[in-house]
Parts: C-alpha cells; sequence; structure tokens
C-alpha cells in the first residue's frame, strides 16, 4: 500500500481507525472497537512511545 499519492488502494477487508493523538491512551464508557479487530491505526507521528507500542502489540500505527 501506498500513501504516497492522493489515492491509496485497500482492501474491501481492512479496517483502520483514524485517530487524532489527543484521544490515544484515554478511556472511556463503553467500547467502539478493539485494536485486535484493526489492521491499522493512522495517526499523528507525537504520540507517547509508550501508546505506539500498545497499539502495535495489536495493530499496525500508520503515522
Amino acid at each position: 500500500m501506498s500513501l504516497s499519492g492522493t489515492f491509496a488502494e485497500v482492501p474491501d477487508s481492512s479496517r483502520y481507525l483514524i485517530a487524532d493523538s489527543s484521544k490515544i491512551g484515554k478511556r472511556d464508557f463503553y467500547t467502539l472497537c478493539r485494536l485486535d479487530n484493526l489492521d491499522a491505526v493512522v495517526c499523528e507521528p507525537d504520540i507517547a512511545v509508550e501508546d505506539r507500542a500498545t497499539i502495535e502489540e495489536h495493530a499496525q500505527v500508520i503515522c
């Protein structure tokens, strides 16, 4: 997969979460989706090292 252009081909079965880095590491009273159900999390590169490591245990991190 390439993100260098304006269009990236993604298989129909892929599941991505696009999250603002301020939301990573926060908890809420419900679960929308578990990390192990995702293929990748897309976010800014300034997330904490610990948060990135936690995500990478379950899904790829794309910054």
